[in-house]
């Protein structure tokens, strides 16, 4: 599902009177500080009732196992945990 269409359907389940939760994963492969600062801007704008921000966290086995060396990906999991 593309990224309108999500923010698109939580924003229809709100209206309707849902309660909605959203987030996304830090750090994940091929993301940009352009993709985080959508996705920050969204929540701001939606304030949705519950929201989870999690890390991508990679492993040997997993697909993206470069991730493990990535400098990139931990800083941008560190600056948006402790600022």
């Amino acid at each position: 599902m593309s990224f309108d269409r999500r923010m698109c359907c939580l924003r229809e389940l709100k209206d309707i009177g849902f309660r909605i939760g959203c987030g996304f994963v830090v750090g994940s492969p091929y993301q940009t500080p352009h993709m985080l600062a959508k996705e920050l801007k969204f929540i701001e704008e939606l304030q949705p009732d519950m929201c989870d921000i999690i890390p991508f966290v990679p492993h040997k086995i997993r697909r993206f196992p470069h991730s493990l060396r990535d400098p990139c990906c931990r800083q941008r999991i560190c600056f948006l945990w402790f600022g």
